[in-house]
């Protein structure tokens, strides 16, 4: 997601096993080092591959992919990916994003720095996708999740916390269900997903994410949860929200 402000460079991932969660963390080639990194594969497995790769660009994106035969498809699932997105989020994008569908997921790899069980990874405008033929009939909510990622990202007061950032996601993606009840603070959820330790607890802090949000737009409305993303949460609502009904937690 491509939000090129101060204090937050983005790198998001969603995870072939836990479909469709993404997430945030360390590990990655990140910056100028992973800049670099992403060109100098990229150019070995696109630009140095011309009988194979295919650039597209449309009114909405411009994409590229290594197998000519996989346009179309990827095409029409991303036009229609990002309207959706556009239609639930109420957020528009500020520059034209690229997607990339690598040949390969040993190039896929190669060019993130992601294991092989992630499906996709989206930094600032770039969404890189593994091959069509392991996503399948997962590329539509892959991308639909990414594109979430992008209009979030490219929207966010640049001190927004992750846990709102990720939760607004996987709330308004409506691929996986909230938490019944929030029981982890926000720096508790942050944590969880940056740190990676296990499927399960980045399952679960995405859940309590989604929880978070869910409980602030019942309280709060809609509205709030777009005025707060684009001009910053209130102090004491950064790490958790405390709100009469809810059952939410601060740290």
């Amino acid at each position: 997601m491509r939000l090129l402000r101060p204090t937050i460079t983005p790198l998001f991932r969603i995870l072939l096993a836990i479909l469709p969660m993404s997430g945030f963390c360390g590990g990655a080639p990140t910056g100028l080092q992973g800049a670099a990194l992403a060109s100098r594969v990229r150019d070995e497995h696109f630009v140095g591959a011309e009988d194979r790769e295919t650039v597209v660009s449309t009114e909405l994106f411009e994409l590229r992919v290594a197998d000519a035969g996989d346009r179309k498809v990827v095409r029409t699932v991303a036009h229609s990916a990002l309207e959706w997105a556009i239609a639930k989020s109420g957020l528009r994008l500020h520059s034209l994003p690229l997607i990339e569908v690598y040949p390969t997921t040993a190039t896929f790899r190669d060019v993130t720095g992601e294991p092989g069980w992630v499906a996709a990874s989206t930094h600032h405008q770039r969404m890189r996708l593994q091959p069509l033929s392991v996503l399948r009939e997962k590329l539509a909510a892959v991308v639909r999740h990414e594109f979430l990622h992008m209009l979030v990202e490219d929207n966010a007061e640049p001190h927004t916390p992750l846990w709102f950032r990720e939760g607004l996601v996987v709330y308004w993606g409506e691929d996986s269900d909230p938490a019944a009840s929030v029981t982890m603070s926000g720096k508790d959820i942050d944590q969880a997903i940056s740190s990676r330790h296990s499927e399960t607890e980045m399952r679960e802090a995405y859940a309590q994410a989604a929880a978070l949000v869910r409980e602030i737009e019942l309280q709060k409305g809609h509205s709030v949860l777009i005025d707060w993303l684009r001009g910053g949460l209130p102090q004491d609502a950064r790490g958790g929200l405390i709100l009469p009904g809810a059952h939410v937690v601060a740290h």
